[in-house]
């Protein structure tokens, strides 16, 4: 497939490291976990269940509508004039719509190497994580599932519901490179200006520039 030539889908692969070296950067740019009020608990007796289980499926739930949305974008318009630029501010539009929707239930992860790496920076407890972890690949599922019931052979325009493949030219090795340039600022963006007490002055526009990272990685 010849979709989205320059990029991988972020959440797919190399996170783990992506997530490790921008935690990195934010310690040299002199911020430390202990220092946001956001900090989580990190025993499963503190976790309150209750929150967790609506964390978990606004989670589910905007997984679901992003990868409907941005895949389905793909679906419509492939191989159209424009098309991957197109794709790409779809896929940042729904993740800044979705943050300003679910952020004050979840935090607005909406993407597992962003649960990953707030979990190595400390602010989100291991139990924690791994329910959300465990939603939002379900909600990616289920996103699918209602594409593959949208979309036929004739009317998707991927060949393969939007999933990712190396465009004409791109290795194997630059698209890991890609991928691991493009998680970084996903990831660097959002622990600066989502969770880092000296951004709070800017955190209502913390959604927007998560999705603005992420139309730059689509791009």
């Amino acid at each position: 497939l010849q979709q989205e030539q320059f990029c991988i889908r972020r959440h797919c692969s190399g996170f783990g490291v992506l997530s490790l070296l921008a935690i990195l950067a934010q310690k040299l740019a002199g911020y430390t976990a202990s220092d946001t009020p956001f900090a989580a608990p990190t025993m499963a007796a503190e976790i309150d269940f209750p929150k967790l289980k609506q964390k978990a499926l606004a989670e589910f739930l905007a997984m679901l509508l992003f990868v409907f949305i941005g895949a389905g974008s793909a679906c419509g318009v492939a191989g159209s004039p424009g098309w991957v630029n197109q794709v790409a501010l779809t896929f940042g539009f729904a993740i800044t719509c979705l943050a300003y929707t679910v952020g004050h239930i979840s935090g607005g992860g909406i993407n597992c190497a962003v649960t990953l790496g707030l979990t190595v920076a400390k602010l989100c407890p291991p139990v924690e994580a791994g329910v959300i972890f465990v939603a939002q690949m379900l909600g990616s599922t289920c996103g699918a599932a209602l594409l593959a019931i949208l979309h036929d052979s004739a009317s998707d325009q991927t060949g393969g519901l939007g999933t990712n493949g190396l465009g004409a030219g791109i290795s194997k090795g630059q698209a890991i490179c890609g991928e691991v340039l493009m998680t970084f600022l996903l990831m660097y963006v959002v622990l600066e200006t989502a969770t880092n007490p000296k951004s709070e002055g800017n955190r209502v526009l913390a959604p927007v520039a998560i999705g603005l990272a992420v139309f730059l990685a689509h791009s």
